[in-house]
């Protein structure tokens, strides 16, 4: 009970003070420094003990690029790097991407690119015949490396005047013996065409090629031929000559073919030998 002149509290107002009040924090002790590196909590360790540190190795720059340096060439080098005349050497202003005429010397100069024979693939003109006779000798044996190895070069290390030909004219009496009679046929065709461009009668290798087909016909079975024409762009003397029929003996001893009065615009005789029996069971 409260005594008398006391002021009775409300009901709640105890409460509502002791929730008011403001809690206590509890002191904090001084335990010193803290220790450098992380503090382990693993029972039965040193909790004041700093794991050991992995070095850090921070990574090297990267080098620097090589300086550039302009090397020193040579009159002759640059002219020997460079477009040049390949019948005179005389350097040339820019590359030529066809036919031209070099202004010093006055001579042709063909294009011809996928030859190593001449550098730029710059080829004089009285050599562009034996460069294009060259490619067309490759699928028949007679590569473009072979004619590297054997091919006699000038000082400047070109070469020689009309040593391309004479070269070619070599690797195919070397490789003939070794083909088949139809590959036979194909490069003494080659080399008949290579001895006209130079002036000369090619109706001697024609001969070789056409008794070629004869033998061969005879090991097949054939007994006799017919002479057969290019066609309408045959000249009035072969015209004269198609369809003679003989026997292939006959043929062989005659040797009619090449026709040696042929007229033929493009020089080379274009006659050939057929089988007989063939044609006449075409006609029938």
């Amino acid at each position: 009970m409260a005594k008398r002149g006391e002021q009775v509290p409300a009901p709640g107002a105890g409460s509502a003070r002791r929730r008011s009040r403001t809690p206590v924090q509890p002191a904090l002790l001084d335990l010193g420094p803290a220790p450098a590196g992380p503090v382990s909590g693993g029972v039965g360790r040193d909790s004041t003990k700093a794991p050991p540190q992995r070095a850090v190795v921070e990574p090297e720059p990267p080098p620097a690029p090589p300086a550039m340096v302009k090397s020193r060439r040579t009159r002759g080098q640059d002219a020997e790097s460079s477009s040049s005349c390949p019948a005179c050497g005389q350097r040339l202003a820019e590359r030529p991407h066809m036919k031209t005429v070099c202004p010093a010397c006055g001579k042709g100069i063909h294009v011809r690119g996928g030859q190593a024979i001449f550098p730029h693939g710059l080829v004089p003109e009285d050599e562009v015949d034996a460069v294009d006779l060259m490619e067309r000798l490759e699928p028949l044996g007679i590569t473009q490396d072979e004619c590297l190895k054997r091919l006699e070069r000038d000082e400047r290390g070109r070469p020689r005047a009309g040593a391309l030909g004479a070269l070619l004219r070599e690797l195919c009496e070397e490789r003939l013996p070794e083909l088949l009679p139809a590959t036979q046929v194909r490069l003494l065709h080659e080399m008949a065409r290579e001895r006209q461009w130079r002036s000369e009668d090619p109706r001697p290798l024609l001969r070789r090629a056409q008794v070629i087909l004869l033998q061969k016909m005879r090991t097949a079975g054939v007994t006799r031929v017919r002479v057969a024409c290019s066609g309408s762009d045959a000249c009035p003397a072969c015209r004269e000559l198609t369809g003679r029929s003989l026997s292939i003996s006959d043929a062989l001893a005659q040797q009619m073919l090449p026709n040696a009065d042929c007229r033929h615009p493009g020089g080379l005789c274009r006659c050939r030998y057929t089988e007989a029996e063939n044609e006449a069971g075409a006609a029938g």
